[in-house]
This record gives C-alpha cells, sequence and structure tokens, in this order.
C-alpha cells in the first residue's frame, strides 16, 4: 500500500517537474528521476536549485 503511495505522489510530481526542467533547458528525462524512491526528488530539486535559469539577471545579459 505504501509503495502505490509513493508512486501516485512521484506521478503527481512528474508532470510538473517535466515542463519546469523544459522550461529552465535540461532535459525533461531528468524528471524521470523523481520515481525513484527517497532519493530521486532531492536530485532534481538539486540540479534544477543550480541550474542557471534563463531570466538569472547574473547572467549578464
Amino acid at each position: 500500500m505504501e509503495l502505490l503511495l509513493a508512486l501516485s505522489a512521484s506521478l503527481l510530481l512528474l508532470i510538473p517537474l517535466w515542463v519546469i526542467c523544459g522550461k529552465v533547458g535540461i532535459s525533461p528525462i531528468l524528471s524521470l528521476a523523481v520515481l525513484v524512491p527517497i532519493i530521486g526528488f532531492p536530485i532534481v530539486l538539486g540540479v534544477l536549485a543550480f541550474a542557471p535559469w534563463p531570466n538569472d539577471s547574473r547572467l549578464g545579459r
């Protein structure tokens, strides 16, 4: 039962993360890491936190 709950929560996160990764310029396939229990979501958040965003003013554009 817990596995089913974890899988459904991961699927609810998958679609928004897919869109966010695409808009940031990272391969949306990275959002599939959310399906890995326990460590998948922190990995995706870490990559998104330290990736250069398109509207980042520190880039000098």
